[in-house]
């Protein structure tokens, strides 16, 4: 890098380029700068290293200097040609040249024993012959000093024999160590004779075998910085203490101008972890699928996510270099990669969760190929594409509701709504299946809606759609934060960092309906899915015929904003009354409304990452309706009883209509613990009824004597004689009987009124004292009346 400083750099002036502007003006090094970004090649590089590498690199290109790369890889058991490659991938994806200043600590290892030799004939470096936990034994506390080892008054020509014999290969590992002589009763820890060389007979990655004594970082990393005339040596606030060492050993062994090291502190962004060890735990237990993971703040892991060097690179220039450490908000760093990929990424359209929409007033051979802009009108790019309209189409099962709230503007029976890029429909029919889910909407469209607005009438809601037939299937990965509270290295007692692992940190969409034309693009091409979010092909697992789409970051939803708004006022109305009820001779006031304990819910979901993901989950994953998802996930308590129970009977949608309907109009609002039966007795109690066992009617008699005696359901269904009837020989009798004390409604039945067929299963109800099995008496009525 050959560029001038410019004085209008928009760079702010942090407290280390004022350093280096200072004594670039004083020309303390000749009006030279030079940095240097100097990982250990043990490890991939992380967010945390991308802070570095763009203050280091930065401040070379803006004061007109150079930036060495260099490996300090002086612990040859951790260190691999592996590590250096990606290392330099990562630099150079980040947008950075290191040019011809590519370095290696392990090019210097004879000047740097030449040094050790130097400070040992200077009667500062002495070699000791303690073990690894006598000189921890020596080495004193913070609060009382240290002892001298037997051995620190060697003599010079007695440690420079031992020093040349251990390089030698003379000494086992750890029969010595080299050890700078400086203060036993240093305040600083690091001081008290700190180890400078010590014996490791292992094979260096480079060096192979030439060598059996290394040094330590804290020896190799000042003098590689002399070596290479490095001006500012710029580390992280955990390096502090160890500058004494570094201008310690500069002192006695390089002549002035010489480097000298600066601090800042280091990134700590939330939801995340940034120690190499705990990241390598998380990929050897399985927990993430390797360090490429994209939930893995590994550049590898945000690159594969689809994150760009410039949204990188942009964050570490808002956060700025402090001198204090502190935790960086991670909405800041999605806010600055959603702001990154708003003006680079086309607009698409793709349903995750489809839902059949039959347009009936459509023709059905008729597809038309609207033209629809890839940008919206803010952002200044021209382009678009052609999206297939016809008789059948998906929409987001989400963008449909059967009971809405207010300001709900999606599509909901009876309403209509804008497709995007399309015409204006209605909902006139809902198809349920057996289980009575919404399987198919029938509707129809104002064909003179095309990018116009109907007549007499104002449409507020638009909704994104495919083509059923011209859609792409591809698997969608919703990525989200890896853990569940902010600062997982904050444990508690009896817990680690991984206790606090987000389990619905990557929730896969398979089945999702993309339109046609992504088909053409390059696989690299970031999208926004329109109200969706950021995505891109996953670079390891979509194929052509395959594709797997990576959601990069979300984007927000303008219902959501609306119901935190909702929320937050509530809140306020709620601190209003509760105020009013505290005042002297204050009414009572009413109990909760409904709308109010939806805005809790919200609230409480907000405050709890636990509560959302499970509420995401629940629509994406077990298929629940947004109203039941809400119910369940206001409280963890609630949450916790449903977990619990689909455990016992994993059948979610059975077990949250009976939570939300008969068990929550029995507790009222009494909370989920005071009940006198678990989730396990529940979920039993659900599984007799979806079993047939039991009707529904009895089910909640039996819910209610379960909630009075704290029974289990089988005992009460036995004590009450309500099992169902579903013996069909015994049926068949009781069905007999009936058609013929009914000969006359039989012959309507058979001659075209077959609305007669609810008398018919009431008769044999009430015969049976309602425990016949509805359903199986409905089958066999049919069957008997068709004869």
């Amino acid at each position: 890098m050959n560029h001038k400083m410019s004085e209008s750099s928009d760079k702010p002036r942090d407290f280390i380029r004022e350093i280096v502007a200072r004594d670039v003006e004083a020309g303390t090094y000749g009006g030279r700068v030079a940095t240097r970004f100097p990982p250990e090649p043990n490890g991939y590089l992380h967010i945390g290293h991308a802070k570095s590498i763009c203050l280091n690199f930065g401040i070379a290109e803006e004061f007109g200097g150079v930036c060495h790369l260099r490996f300090d890889d002086t612990n040859p058991t951790t260190e691999s040609l592996e590590y250096v490659e990606a290392i330099k991938e990562a630099v150079h994806w980040l947008g950075y040249d290191w040019g011809e200043h590519l370095y290696f600590a392990s090019d210097y290892f004879e000047q740097l024993y030449e040094f050790a030799e130097a400070l040992i004939r200077q009667g500062l470096a002495y070699v000791d012959s303690l073990s690894e936990e006598e000189i921890r034994e020596y080495r004193g506390a913070v609060t009382e000093p240290g002892r001298e080892s037997p051995y620190r008054n060697r003599s010079v020509e007695e440690n420079l024999d031992l020093f040349r014999r251990m390089r030698a290969g003379e000494f086992k590992d750890g029969e010595h160590v080299l050890r700078a002589k400086i203060d036993m009763a240093s305040p600083n820890m690091l001081m008290r004779d700190p180890i400078l060389y010590r014996i490791r007979h292992a094979h260096h990655y480079r060096t192979g075998d030439a060598w059996c004594i290394y040094p330590m970082y804290d020896f190799a990393h000042p003098l590689s910085d002399a070596i290479e005339n490095i001006t500012h040596s710029i580390c992280t606030l955990e390096f502090e203490n160890n500058r004494a060492i570094y201008d310690w050993l500069l002192d006695h062994l390089v002549q002035p101008p010489r480097p000298h090291q600066y601090e800042f502190a280091r990134l700590e962004l939330d939801y995340t972890v940034m120690s190499k060890r705990k990241l390598l735990q998380l990929v050897e237990e399985g927990l993430v699928s390797g360090w490429d993971d994209p939930r893995m703040p590994t550049l590898m892991g945000m690159r594969r996510r689809g994150i760009t060097p410039d949204a990188i690179r942009r964050f570490c220039d808002i956060i700025g270099v402090a001198k204090t450490n502190s935790r960086v908000k991670y909405e800041l760093f999605e806010h600055t990669v959603r702001d990154d990929l708003n003006y680079r990424s086309p607009r698409v359209m793709c349903v995750l969760r489809p839902l059949r929409v039959v347009i009936t007033n459509y023709p059905e051979d008729q597809t038309e190929w609207l033209d629809a802009p890839y940008w919206p009108r803010d952002i200044p790019k021209e382009g678009s594409r052609k999206v297939p309209f016809e008789r059948v189409i998906y929409i987001e099962r989400d963008d449909f509701m059967e009971n809405p709230p207010k300001k709900y503007y999606r599509l909901s029976p009876g309403r209509e709504v804008r497709l995007r890029h399309s015409y204006v429909i209605r909902c006139d029919e809902v198809i349920k299946n057996d289980a009575g889910e919404v399987v198919e909407l029938r509707c129809t469209y104002d064909p003179e809606t095309l990018n116009a607005q109907p007549k007499g009438r104002k449409v507020k809601g638009t909704i994104h759609w495919v083509s059923a037939a011209h859609s792409i299937p591809v698997e969608v990965r919703l990525y989200d934060r890896l853990f569940l509270k902010a600062n997982p290295d904050d444990v508690e007692e009896g817990k680690t960092f991984k206790d606090y692992l987000n389990p619905h940190s990557l929730v896969v969409i398979r089945g999702a309906r993309i339109e046609p034309s992504v088909a053409r693009d390059p696989a690299d091409t970031r999208y926004q899915f329109e109200r969706q979010g950021y995505f891109i092909q996953d670079s390891v697992d979509s194929r052509p015929d395959a594709l797997v789409f990576n959601r990069i970051v979300a984007l927000r939803d303008s219902w959501s904003k609306e119901q935190r708004a909702r929320t937050r006022e509530q809140e306020v109305r709620s601190q209003k009354q509760e105020a009013r009820r505290e005042e002297p001779g204050a009414s009572k006031e009413p109990r909760a409304t409904d709308e109010g304990r939806s805005r809790a819910r919200e609230l409480a979901r907000a405050q709890n990452p636990a509560l959302a993901a499970a509420y995401h989950r629940y629509v994406n994953e077990l298929n629940l309706s947004e109203q039941d998802a809400d119910l369940l996930t206001g409280d963890e308590a609630t949450m916790r009883f449903f977990e619990a129970a689909i455990a016992a009977h994993d059948h979610p949608v059975s077990v949250a209509r009976w939570m939300n309907n008969a068990l929550q109009r029995l507790l009222k609002d009494a909370p989920i613990d005071s009940l006198a039966f678990g989730p396990h007795a529940f979920a039993r109690l659900v599984a007799l009824v979806d079993e047939g066992v039991i009707s529904a009617n009895a089910g909640k008699e039996t819910l209610n004597e379960m909630a009075r005696t704290g029974a289990s359901p089988e005992e009460i269904v036995d004590a009450r004689g309500l099992r169902q009837i579903s013996d069909e020989a015994a049926l068949r009798e009781t069905i007999a009987e009936v058609l013929a004390a009914h000969p006359d409604k039989v012959a309507a039945y058979r001659g075209g009124k077959t609305g007669l067929l609810g008398f018919f299963v009431g008769q044999v109800m009430r015969s049976t004292q309602g425990k016949a099995n509805p359903r199986l008496v409905n089958d066999l009525l049919k069957e008997a009346l068709a004869g």
